[in-house]
């Protein structure tokens, strides 16, 4: 699933990539030597199957919901609040970049944080416009992939030798 999503907002980013740039050599070249690197870990142990609906806030659901509950995600119950606590891995800035884009209309979806949290969303917004008004998008795509990669593995247990396969020796006598 996760490699799955990768695949489809690269193709979505080179597309956007490609539709700015005056020679398609040139698109090529921006998209393979300056698109950001994507590592995914393969061999997932622990997800045979989906978990059940209705975990996720609705889409239309208010902003401070939304942020409640990602800031809830990868908190380990117990921890005293304070200064020197473990703060929660997804506060507004990942907020405001995984929620939108999982939604049907990213665009209108960033609107809405921004309109709706002024004070804690309108930074990200104007950081990430421009990062998606330049070529490369670095910044916006850099921001996008490490939380993606946070989010998807957050609690997973892998299988380091999942895609390994033993090679077969052959005892040769002369």
């Amino acid at each position: 699933m996760t490699l799955a999503a990768k695949v489809a907002t690269e193709a979505s980013w080179r597309a956007e990539k490609l539709k700015r740039v005056q020679t398609a050599s040139g698109g090529e070249i921006i998209t393979t030597v300056y698109g950001a690197e994507w590592p995914v870990r393969l061999g997932r142990l622990d997800s045979a199957e989906a978990p059940p609906a209705g975990r996720l806030p609705a889409d239309d659901a208010p902003v401070k919901e939304i942020v409640a509950y990602m800031k809830q995600l990868g908190v380990k119950g117990g921890a005293a609040p304070g200064l020197f606590a473990p703060k929660a891995p997804f506060w507004e800035r990942p907020t405001f970049v995984i929620w939108p884009a999982a939604s049907k209309d990213p665009a209108a979806t960033e609107q809405r944080f921004v309109t709706e949290d002024p004070a804690n969303f309108a930074g990200p917004k104007r950081d990430f416009d421009r990062s998606k008004a330049t070529l490369t998008r670095t910044d916006y795509e850099v921001e996008f992939i490490n939380q993606f990669n946070k989010l998807t593995a957050m609690g997973a247990t892998f299988n380091p030798d999942a895609y390994l396969h033993p090679e077969l020796t052959l005892q040769l006598k002369f």
